[in-house]
């Protein structure tokens, strides 16, 4: 699991009592030094959907920053067979794609949970009814017409 101070803060390690609140700074340096450590754990980074998408060896942690109280907050984790190779932003519909060591390729376009599914009519078998028989007919065969 990745913990970094530029998301967390300070804790006391042995009660877990915050010593020192979560900060944001944006100095080049500082933003450059972070990069630096999550690219020494064997990470990938990207933006998109104004989220930051870490990848790691366990999969992609995403996160976010609320406007309404200012902090920095973990919005998703996607648990993967990394490591995460590359994380890319998806140029329509959000989200990323992803290449990972062990799990392949793939997208991820993160949904409402309340959100209804996402079909495309004759995309399930069975979801619209039995497919309809293909027939093919012989190399050979004469046409209707007679010729």
């Amino acid at each position: 699991e990745i913990s970094l101070p530029l998301y967390e803060g300070e804790r006391d390690p042995a009660t877990h009592v915050v010593l020192r609140q979560p900060e944001v700074r944006l100095e080049a340096e500082h933003v450059l030094e972070q990069v630096r450590i999550v690219a020494g754990l064997g990470a990938t980074l990207t933006e998109a959907d104004g989220k930051i998408w870490i990848g790691h060896d366990h999969g992609v942690d995403v996160i976010g920053f609320d406007a309404g109280t200012g902090e920095i907050v973990a919005e998703d984790r996607i648990v993967l067979a990394g490591p995460m190779v590359a994380l890319y932003p998806n140029r329509v519909g959000g989200g990323v794609t992803y290449v990972a060591r062990f799990d392949g390729f793939g997208l991820i376009r993160p949904i409402s949970v309340d959100a209804p599914p996402i079909l495309t009519p004759g995309t399930v078998r069975g979801y619209w009814g039995p497919a309809a028989p293909i027939v093919v007919k012989p190399a050979n065969a004469k046409s209707k017409g007679g010729k």
